[in-house]
């Protein structure tokens, strides 16, 4: 990969992640390397600037904070192809990222990055619009909306928690009514996030489909369904009487629904790509490590394992 142009994003309002991205500026322009560097936050989004101000292809994006900043940048770059580089720093859970050991050696990164010696992860999104009435209209009244992880539906209010009532069909034909506080649709990604809170399954970030989870369901029938990635899911607000339903993507509100309007959500043509560092990356350990799965509180010695 060449490094002509490249994106830094820092998470807003986080000293450690703006001194790192200095530090990365620096020594990427001391190597003849066009840097755009901007904060990134609830209020803070520098993504369209960086998009219109690149004055040539944008080789790689540089992501410093936690999974909800690596998120959006995901929804921004996904559709123009840019790389993201994701290091934990100033986050969390780090889902998404490349610890900040990994990356404490930043003059050998650009090294390997120059010399190809990284592996690239391409995950799939989901893509989400807003239609009035039957599912033969095929003109969204809204934007198109992209998420790494899940597109949620599901009441707000400031005054009071709401039940929604929402009917689903998958292909165009009718599945089920939920009742309750909404429902989660989620990539594989996006399985160990708010899904997997709602009690939904956990899937392989390397698969393509797409699970559909209720949240808190008044029914004990109501449970996920996995379905195809080419599946295309439909969702009515019924009995919304305090216009309250809204879309969320990626936990941040994208837009209102209104009674006979309808979310149309499926596969997103666009994917995207993270650099992966590590040698030894395996998805288990991953999954062990971050959801901190101990096994049974008495330790017993394992013959065959290789840990």
């Amino acid at each position: 990969m060449e490094l002509n142009q490249v994106i830094i994003a820092y998470k807003a309002r986080d000293s450690q992640s703006k001194r790192w991205a200095e530090i990365c500026a620096s020594q990427l322009e001391h190597r003849k390397c066009h840097v755009l560097m901007g904060p990134s936050g609830p209020k803070d989004n520098p993504y369209p600037v960086f998009l219109a101000s690149a004055t040539q292809q944008i080789d790689l994006a540089i992501v410093l904070g936690g999974d909800g900043t690596i998120l959006t940048a995901a929804r921004h770059l996904a559709p123009a192809g840019v790389p993201i580089l994701a290091v934990n720093v100033g986050g969390h859970l780090g889902f998404l990222t490349e610890s900040i050991e990994e990356f404490q050696d930043t003059e050998l990164v650009w090294d390997r990055i120059l010399e190809d010696r990284y592996a690239i992860q391409r995950r799939m999104m989901l893509q989400a619009a807003v239609y009035e009435g039957h599912g033969s209209n095929l003109e969204p009244i809204t934007e198109t909306y992209l998420a790494l992880n899940e597109m949620c539906i599901k009441p707000a209010s400031a005054h009071r928690m709401i039940t929604s009532i929402l009917e689903m069909e998958i292909d165009n034909e009718v599945v089920d009514q939920y009742q309750g506080d909404g429902l989660i649709i989620s990539t594989p990604t996006g399985s160990t996030g708010y899904t997997v809170s709602a009690n939904g399954p956990i899937m392989h970030d390397g698969m393509e489909a797409i699970t559909i989870t209720p949240i808190c369901p008044m029914s004990l029938s109501s449970r996920p369904i996995v379905l195809p990635p080419g599946s295309v899911i439909s969702i009515w607000p019924l009995g919304d009487f305090d216009l309250s339903t809204k879309l969320w993507t990626d936990g941040v509100l994208a837009t209102s629904i209104w009674p006979g309007h309808r979310v149309d959500v499926r596969m997103a043509e666009c994917r995207s790509k993270f650099i992966i560092l590590r040698e030894n990356y395996s998805y288990y350990k991953t999954l062990r490590e971050k959801l901190l799965w101990a096994g049974t509180r008495v330790r017993y010695n394992s013959k065959h394992s290789t840990n």
